[in-house]
């Protein structure tokens, strides 16, 4: 709000500027597009998820998997390491194989987060097999905020490029609090992991169904 307020670009910056000037009525403009608020409610809905294995993961295999922590830890980087793929990943996927379909990708990779969370729920897992979740997982429920990015950015009218990634991930932020929040204290409520991730891969189904609902857009 300060920044919003007090800003003011240089001269330089004025003269180097891509983006257009901004649309008339901005920033309320953004506010009343329905798909800003689709967008939004998916970055809230898979932000959650996100950071619900990202916290709770590691815990998960030092309690019910009874692995050493060292060895936990190590198959945690391993989804951080496959998230850091999947943010490249899923833009060339979608570039060369979806002719750029964002909307189509991002539905995707839900699924593939979820499926990872329901093997977990169901306790489909060892020492061997475990990584591989964590890959899966992180190639796609870390993985996804690239083509996000991509998608807001695309989808944003001229000059408004700015406030629409600014307002994408102020939703996803939402998520990213209240998601391990609710996970915990469904944890102490059920007393089970599994019950939770099983859960979180609903929440995960429902976030790769709201993209289907949005505008067709102009693939670019």
């Amino acid at each position: 709000v300060v920044s919003f307020f007090l800003y003011r670009p240089s001269s330089e910056e004025i003269a180097s500027r891509k983006e257009g000037p901004k649309a008339s009525g901005w920033p309320w403009h953004i506010l009343r597009r329905r798909d800003t608020w689709l967008l939004g409610l998916t970055a809230i809905l898979f932000g959650s998820v996100e950071h619900s294995f990202r916290t709770y993961f590691l815990l998960h295999l030092i309690d019910v998997a009874l692995l050493p922590v060292v060895l936990g830890g190590w198959y945690l980087a391993l989804a951080h390491g496959s998230g850091l793929f999947g943010r490249i990943g899923w833009g060339v996927i979608s570039d060369r194989w979806f002719a750029g379909r964002r909307e189509v990708v991002f539905a995707i990779i839900p699924g593939v987060a979820a499926a990872a969370l329901i093997l977990l729920g169901l306790g489909w897992g060892s020492p061997w097999t475990l990584p591989l979740l964590a890959l899966v997982f992180g190639f796609s429920g870390i993985g996804w905020v690239g083509i996000y990015t991509t998608m807001l950015s695309e989808r944003a009218s001229s000059g408004s490029a700015g406030g629409e990634l600014g307002l994408g991930f102020t939703f996803g932020y939402v998520g990213v609090v209240l998601g391990p929040a609710l996970f915990g204290r469904g944890v102490d409520a059920i007393g089970s992991y599994q019950t939770m991730w099983l859960l979180v891969a609903a929440v995960a189904v429902l976030a790769g169904v709201v993209p289907l609902f949005l505008s067709k857009a102009p693939h670019r």
